[in-house]
């Protein structure tokens, strides 16, 4: 199953708990270091494509649609 995103205004903090969380109850095998490492993999994804889809704005002049497709990837 793919990991959460992050909800609008979300703290780092508010989403890395509940992303670890989601882990251990999709896969309670996974050892706990590996789920910090996951959630705040998943938390850097967001802040780069969030940071990215806003300069691709600014070089525009035009908003751009937002493109929530963020799964964790290999």
């Amino acid at each position: 199953m793919p990991l959460p995103l992050p909800k609008p205004n979300e703290s780092e903090k508010s989403f890395i708990g509940r992303c670890i969380s989601f882990i251990m109850r999709d896969k309670p095998d996974t050892p706990q270091k590996q789920a910090i490492a996951m959630a705040y993999n998943q938390w850097r994804l967001y802040l780069k494509r969030k940071h990215k889809r806003k300069l691709i704005s600014m070089k525009s002049g035009k908003p751009q649609k937002a493109n929530y497709k963020m799964g964790f990837e290999r």
